[in-house]
């Protein structure tokens, strides 16, 4: 998995430990997600680390059957919601 940086939309990750992290999520390779954040720059967060993500964008999404599909991302314990 929207949040709000003022009136722009932005992704956001969520930590297991509660801190928040707000940029653009730039990609992942299912189990590092890369995040460009404003202020900290491109943070590395290890997908074992994140309680829930939520994208502002489509992002594309490869499923296990090798088919992706592309879509506003929310994900929360391990379940994905794709949206278009």
């Amino acid at each position: 998995m929207c949040f709000f940086a003022g009136s722009v939309m932005a992704d956001q990750v969520t930590l297991k430990k509660g801190d928040r992290l707000t940029g653009t999520i730039v990609k992942s390779d299912g189990k590092t997600l890369l995040i460009k954040t404003e202020f900290a720059g491109e943070v590395s967060v290890p997908g074992d680390a994140m309680s829930a993500m939520v994208s502002s964008q489509p992002l594309p999404l490869a499923l296990k059957d090798g088919q992706t599909i592309v879509g506003k991302v929310t994900a929360a314990d391990n379940k994905f919601d794709v949206r278009p």
